[in-house]
């Protein structure tokens, strides 16, 4: 249920940053790296959080997910420009 209701949120969120970010001529590409990312971490997630769940403890989990939340917040911020394009940029 928290994943549908997440996704929903996910994908308009990650579509408008690549808009906003990538020239028009990479944005295919960005789009797609993008959404094999996802898939990707959909497939491989389960079977990491329930090895390090396993071994560590399910608090582990959590933690880091949080750290790579964070990492990845940060990295947006300091890498991505999320400024709207001026009418000379279109």
């Amino acid at each position: 249920m928290l994943l549908g209701a997440f996704g929903g949120v996910w994908a308009p969120t990650y579509s408008s940053t690549i808009g906003l970010s990538v020239p028009s001529e990479r944005r295919g590409l960005a789009f797609g790296i993008a959404n094999s990312a996802s898939s990707l971490g959909n497939a491989i997630g389960p079977i990491v959080g329930g090895y390090v769940g396993a071994m560590l403890g399910i608090r582990a989990v959590f933690v880091g997910a949080a750290g790579v939340l964070v990492l990845a917040a940060l990295w947006l911020i300091v890498r991505v420009n999320l400024s709207a394009p001026t009418e000379q940029e279109e």
